[in-house]
């Protein structure tokens, strides 16, 4: 009977089964779009051999600026995205937990929690990529949120404010970007230090009442140290979301995170010793929208957050403790210790209010 029915009916075909590795078809996409994902999706993908390479660059060398052997910053970094890489790949379920439709998550229970051998050497270059000499460090910074900037010369006090890094364990310090050509097509992926930036200038939105987000939004990013303007396109979503098979992940609706590190004594080193203990913050993996945290003992909850699609401006300041303070003044064409004074003055203004925050 059975393959009676079979012939008359046909077989009953399994549902297809998702690949986590190479995510889903996108249908409806412009050519410059579709371009800009591929860039996002290859950049996130795990290189095995380029990984070996910098790992014995970093065990062996020495004399390179990041503290991790022979490697520079941006070659430290790249060792640092792809140890999350293998981290979500060596984890059994991991990429699953990040990346699987809603309704899939119930049957694959509670996240695992990466093995010591993956997570130590993640950590060891997130403390290094979030010191005080890195570029990647979390800085004093500012986001205004809307469709655009208002009319008229009144500058509205900012939505966000604190000490910002990157929500996502990937990237700390970093903006991640899609560098054009000289025809303004996306040419390939890049990772702007914090250190760098002094102000984002991003592109109004189309539909700020949407329930979505579009992928990328085109931004100018002026420099420090009077290195100029970069135009550059932004991307709003991770670019691991590109594999994901969540609706919400892939439309901008929604984030994921996995394999949480907690950031005590990480991003400042005196802040574990505090009572009550700072930046108590957890950095993640991430799929979804991106999304910017501030450090701060008195700013722990949702205040302390937005996501990068909600803002139309990002702006650094010069914190006291930087190491380069008198170079970023010189960018800005500002007299070093006239500025020092200033922040001195600020600082202690925070301070006090931190102060009498608690006593309330």
């Amino acid at each position: 009977m059975p393959g009676l029915l079979e012939r008359l009916f046909g077989r009953r075909s399994s549902p297809p089964k998702r690949d986590y590795h190479e995510g889903p078809k996108l249908a409806g996409l412009d050519e410059a779009t579709a371009r800009a994902i591929e860039l996002q999706k290859r950049y996130w993908r795990d290189d095995p051999a380029e990984r070996a390479a910098l790992e014995e660059q970093a065990r062996t060398g020495s004399g390179g600026a990041s503290g991790l052997g022979g490697l520079d910053w941006p070659e430290a970094l790249r060792l640092h995205h792809l140890r999350c890489l293998e981290l979500l790949d060596a984890t059994p379920n991991l990429r699953e937990q990040l990346l699987a439709p809603a309704e899939v998550l119930a049957e694959l229970g509670a996240a695992p929690t990466p093995a010591v051998q993956h997570l130590g050497p993640v950590r060891a270059s997130a403390r290094a990529l979030l010191g005080r000499r890195s570029p990647y460090r979390p800085r004093h910074g500012f986001t205004w949120h809307g469709a655009g900037p208002p009319e008229g010369e009144a500058i509205p006090y900012s939505d966000l404010q604190g000490r910002i890094v990157n929500a996502a364990l990937t990237h700390l310090g970093s903006l991640e970007v899609l560098v054009l050509d000289e025809a303004f097509e996306p040419a390939g992926v890049d990772f702007v230090a914090f250190d760098e930036i002094q102000t984002l200038s991003l592109a109004p939105r189309e539909s700020p009442e949407a329930a979505t987000q579009p992928p990328f939004r085109p931004a100018r990013i002026l420099g420090e140290y009077g290195l100029g303007d970069r135009v550059v396109l932004v991307p709003l979503r991770h670019g691991l979301s590109w594999y994901g098979h969540e609706p919400s992940l892939l439309m901008g609706a929604g984030e994921r995170q996995v394999a949480p590190v907690e950031l005590r004594g990480l991003a400042d080193p005196t802040k574990a010793l505090a009572n009550p203990e700072g930046d108590r913050r957890e950095l993640t993996i991430r799929a979804g929208l991106q999304r910017l945290e501030v450090l701060s003992d008195y700013a722990e909850t949702g205040l302390g957050s937005a996501t990068l699609a909600e803002a139309y401006q990002f702006s650094l300041a010069i914190d006291q403790d930087d190491p380069r303070f008198d170079d970023k003044c010189r960018g800005r064409d500002l007299d070093p210790r006239a500025t020092r004074g200033d922040v001195v003055r600020e600082s202690r203004l925070r301070a006090s209010a931190r102060a009498a925050k608690k006593r309330d």
